[in-house]
C-alpha cells in the first residue's frame, strides 16, 4: 500500500491534495509463470524452531521452488575419451558405464589392436559426478588394458564463466582463410578423424564428402552420420584445442573423406573476427579496420611543446608578445589595418555555415 501511495503522489498534479487513501483490493494476482534462481532456500521449521537447509533427500525437493534445482542439478555424459588404448584387440571391448545417473551408452572402436575411440551413444542423465568407464572383453587379460575417461557437461546454465582475451596482436589476423580442407584414406577399422583445426560447431559451415574405392562415387555425407569432438590436448604449459570427425559407423577401407570446414571462432583473433563476421547494412559503419578498430592507422598528429625561450607562460602576457602566440603563414591568415579599413576580403570562399575564428590584436 505505501509503495502505491508514493506512486499516487509523484504522478498527481503538483498541487492536487489527496485527503484520504481507500482500498478495497485484497484479492490475490495469479499468474502462469514462475521466476527462480535455482537455488535452494532454507525451510522454516515450527518443530525446530530455525530454518532447516534443504538438500537432494529433503522431502521439498519435489516441490516448487526446490525442484527446479533439482532438475538443473545434474550432467549428461557427452564424450568419453580414451587415454590409454591397451593392446591386442580382436574386437571391440564392450564399454560399461557406473555412476551416479543412468542410461549411458556408448560403442567402442578399434584399429591396429587398439582401441582408437569411444562414441556416446546414448547421453543418459543424473550424472553428478563422472562416472567410471570400464573397457570389458575384446583382448586377452595378459595384454594392456584399454582406459578411458568420461565427460560430463551438457547441462542447464548454472554458472557463468566471464574472461578477458586481449588478441588485439596486430593489423592484418593471425589467420589469412578461415575455412580448411583435408583428406583422409579411411583404414576400415576407425571411425575417428583427427582434423588440423578445431572446427566450428556449425554443421551448416562443415561439408564431409565420402568417395568409395569399390564404385568410385563419391556422396555427401549428411550431419546426422556424424559427431564432430571439440577437446583441450596439454601441450608444455598451455591446453591446445583440437578437434576430430567422428562417423557413427567406421567407413569401408580404402574411401576417401574429405572434409571442409570453418575454423572455430576461439583461434580468431579480432581483426579476423571482424573480418569473418561483420557484414555491415545502410547506417552502419563501413567494414574498414580504421572505423572499427583504434590505432590501426596513425592520423599524421603532431604535439609541439613549448620551447626554452618561452618566459610568461600562458596568458600571462598581453596578445602576441611572446613564442605562445604565433601566427602560422600556411594555416592563418592576418591583415595590418591602416584606421580606415571596414572591409576585408579573404582568400577563399568559405562554405556555407562554415565557422570562423577572427582575432584583433590592437596597436594599444
Amino acid at each position: 500500500m505505501q509503495s502505491y501511495q508514493e506512486y499516487i503522489n509523484e504522478v498527481k498534479p503538483f498541487r492536487t491534495t489527496v485527503r484520504e487513501y481507500v482500498s478495497r483490493y485484497n484479492t490475490p494476482e495469479t499468474y502462469s509463470s514462475a521466476v527462480a534462481d535455482f537455488d535452494l532456500p532454507p525451510v522454516y521449521s515450527v518443530f525446530d524452531g530455525r530454518a532447516n537447509p534443504v538438500n537432494s533427500s529433503s522431502s521439498e525437493i519435489s516441490q516448487y521452488p526446490w525442484k527446479w534445482w533439482a532438475d538443473n542439478n545434474t550432467y549428461t555424459v557427452t564424450a568419453i575419451e580414451v587415454y590409454e588404448q591397451g593392446s591386442g584387440y580382436t574386437t571391440p571391448p564392450k564399454v560399461l558405464i557406473v555412476g551416479t545417473g543412468t542410461g549411458a551408452t556408448a560403442k567402442a572402436f578399434i584399429s591396429n589392436g587398439k582401441v582408437s575411440s569411444i562414441q556416446v551413444l546414448t547421453a543418459g542423465s543424473g550424472y553428478t559426478t563422472a562416472p567410471t568407464i570400464t573397457l570389458v572383453g575384446g583382448t586377452s587379460p595378459t595384454n594392456i588394458q584399454a582406459k578411458a575417461v568420461a565427460v560430463i557437461s551438457d547441462s542447464q546454465v548454472r554458472t557463468f564463466d566471464v574472461a578477458i582475451k586481449f588478441d588485439r596482436i596486430s593489423t592484418g589476423g593471425i589467420y589469412n582463410a578461415f575455412s580448411q580442407t583435408q583428406t583422409f584414406i579411411a583404414t576400415g577399422n576407425s571411425a575417428v578423424f583427427l582434423l588440423n583445426y578445431p572446427p566450428t560447431n556449425d554443421k551448416n559451415k562443415i561439408k564431409v564428402t565420402q568417395k568409395s574405392f569399390s564404385t568410385k562415387k563419391t556422396q555427401v555425407v549428411l550431419p546426422n552420420d556424424y559427431t564432430i569432438n571439440l577437446y583441450y590436448q596439454a601441450s608444455d604449459s598451455y591446453s591446445l584445442l583440437r578437434g576430430k570427425l567422428v562417423f557413427n559407423t567406421a567407413p569401408p577401407k580404402n574411401d576417401e573423406i574429405t572434409v571442409t570446414y570453418d575454423k572455430n571462432i576461439l583461434l580468431l583473433d579480432a581483426v579476423n573476427r571482424i573480418n569473418q563476421s561483420y557484414a555491415p547494412k545502410a547506417g552502419m559503419i563501413g567494414k574498414e579496420l580504421n572505423q572499427l578498430m583504434t590505432g590501426i592507422d596513425f592520423g599524421g598528429v603532431r604535439i609541439q611543446g613549448t620551447t626554452f625561450d618561452v618566459t610568461g607562460g600562458w596568458d600571462a602576457l598581453p596578445w602576441f608578445t611572446d613564442n605562445w602566440d604565433s601566427v602560422e603563414p600556411s594555416s592563418d591568415y592576418y591583415h595590418v589595418c591602416d584606421g580606415s579599413t571596414s572591409t576585408i576580403t579573404l582568400p577563399y570562399v568559405p562554405a556555407s555555415g562554415q565557422q570562423i575564428n577572427i582575432y584583433i590584436k590592437r596597436k594599444n
